[in-house]
């Protein structure tokens, strides 16, 4: 025998309906997925306080905006247990080799550590990226850029193509928190 439990779409405002409409609106036989527009650290501070005084009850995961990445007032006791995702244009995973030796070199040349908010990183994929565009397809890459599929540190860059307006960059990377560090969402 089975059971056929409605799993519809529920919008709650949480300014107004705070936790108890997250709790009326949400399964106790299912993961929640809260999507959380706050832009406020505070926001993001009470929602997962409030969250977790139910979490014996309900199972929720959130996904937040990516400035939440850069919050440094979030209680990673709190975040780590509803499994904290982040869309963000830009993520750094200091475990891969290719940072590794990334950081090590730029330390001996410059004598300082690249930071993700002095474009160390940035700069590095930009200048790979066009680089190799140019010298894969020559002055006239625009058009191959769709093809272009290059590991970077910082971003993945994809283009889409904007008809009389130039490109527009499509890629966002999901990072999650898991084992007190954010890792990247297969």
């Amino acid at each position: 025998d089975s059971i056929i439990i409605p799993n519809r779409l529920k919008t709650v405002v949480y300014s107004a309906d705070s936790l108890f409409g997250m709790t009326q609106a949400s399964s106790l036989f299912r993961d929640n997925l809260v999507v959380a527009l706050g832009n406020e650290e505070v926001f993001a501070i009470e929602l997962f306080t409030k969250l977790n005084f139910v979490r014996d009850s309900f199972n929720y995961k959130v996904i937040g905006l990516p400035d939440w990445s850069e919050y440094h007032s979030l209680d990673v006791a709190y975040t780590q247990p509803l499994a904290l995702t982040i869309a963000t244009n830009k993520f750094v995973d200091y475990q891969t080799p290719d940072v590794q030796n990334f950081v090590i070199n730029f330390r001996r040349e410059y004598g300082i550590e690249p930071e993700v908010s002095r474009y160390a990183f940035l700069g590095y994929d930009v200048a790979k990226y066009f680089l190799s565009a140019l010298y894969l397809y020559g002055t006239d890459f625009e058009d191959c850029l769709k093809f272009m599929d290059l590991d970077l540190l910082e971003n993945q860059l994809n283009f889409r193509k904007i008809p009389d307006a130039g490109f527009e960059i499509t890629n966002w990377n999901l990072i999650q928190l898991r084992d007190y560090q954010f890792h990247m969402v297969d």
